[in-house]
């Protein structure tokens, strides 16, 4: 197995699976691969950041800055991310500029080379949903 794909297993497991809402209001805590209240995490290899922004009063995605400070590529596979909800319900997700018609499909993976940052959000495919009256809309990450 090559560094870089080592590298983009790990990504998948420690950036994409591991936010967690409690069910406090307005608190959040990365839980995996280091518990923390800051919502960062940092090695020799990459440094993470996550963000919560309100939409219309409620979170409905995650925001994240992903730099690559190593000397490999490293690849984020969508389609072997999850997040766990605060209901402790796990969840695929999919990251933003993705139609949500689309959501639960397969995603091609991003590639960041090093040196280099990504800025992308998380957005739970089981907060996305469809009504006849307002279309597919994307419920916020409490419900």
């Amino acid at each position: 197995m090559s560094r870089t794909l080592r590298l983009s297993v790990w990504i998948a497991c420690s950036l994409l699976a591991v936010t967690v809402l409690t069910t406090a209001a307005d608190t959040f805590k990365l839980l995996t691969p280091v518990e923390s209240s800051a919502l960062a995490f940092y090695d020799e290899l990459v440094e993470i950041q996550f963000r919560f922004a309100r939409e219309d009063s409620y979170y409905r995605r995650i925001g994240f800055a992903l730099l690559n400070i190593s000397e490999e590529a490293i690849i984020i596979d969508w389609s072997r991310s999850s997040i766990t909800l605060p209901s402790g319900e796990v969840s695929n997700v999919m990251h933003e500029g993705t139609k949500y018609v689309d959501a639960g499909r397969y995603s091609a993976p991003i590639t960041v080379p090093a040196g280099s940052k990504a800025l992308d959000s998380v957005i739970p495919t089981k907060r996305i949903k469809y009504t006849s009256d307002d279309g597919w809309v994307l419920a916020t990450l409490r419900n």
